[in-house]
């Protein structure tokens, strides 16, 4: 946690190198590094002023290539929980959601992170867009994979009998 805080790069490789090391360990409040790394990234760029109604809101710009991001994917690669929780009921897709980071988000995604109705609420048209769009295309592909093992399942039987999950093929011998 000290190597996230002080955002030392070297350092977390370092750790995240020894094979003992649990990524996933939190501190009194529930916080896991990761669940750090995000807010860290995220308080980078704070927030846009308030905006009194009928005025544009300033350009908000979240770089995606910082250091803070890089951080982010090295936890998520050393196996950090992408769904860790806080004792403030903050998720890490909530933390992100907030701020709609869509590095960030897809990062999240990438690494099995199930996506909250809640926080995806929170997120700007344009993330909302994009990740709504992701989730649908992977609900679209998990649907065709299986429809497709369905009917490899059914061509399966229909050459053979499937009896518990074993095969028995008989050959037919016309007369």
């Amino acid at each position: 946690m000290f190597a996230v805080e002080y955002r030392n790069v070297p350092l977390i490789e370092l750790i995240l190198k020894d094979e003992k090391r649990n990524v996933n360990v939190a501190d009194n409040d529930g916080t896991t590094a990761l669940l750090l790394a995000l807010q860290q990234t995220l308080d980078v760029n704070p927030p846009p002023p308030f905006v009194e109604e009928g005025e544009e809101p300033p350009e908000y710009i979240i770089e995606d290539d910082t250091k803070e991001v890089h951080i982010c994917e090295l936890l998520l690669k050393a196996g950090a929980d992408a769904n860790s929780v806080n004792r403030k009921k903050k998720s890490c897709f909530l933390i992100v959601c907030e701020r709609s980071h869509k590095a960030l988000l897809h990062m999240l995604l990438n690494f099995d992170a199930v996506p909250d109705p809640v926080a995806l609420e929170l997120l700007d048209t344009s993330a909302s867009k994009d990740i709504h769009d992701r989730l649908h295309a992977e609900e679209k592909r998990k649907e065709v994979e299986a429809a497709r093992q369905e009917k490899e399942k059914l061509a399966l039987i229909e050459d053979g009998l499937d009896i518990g999950g074993k095969l028995f093929c008989f050959e037919h011998n016309s007369l």
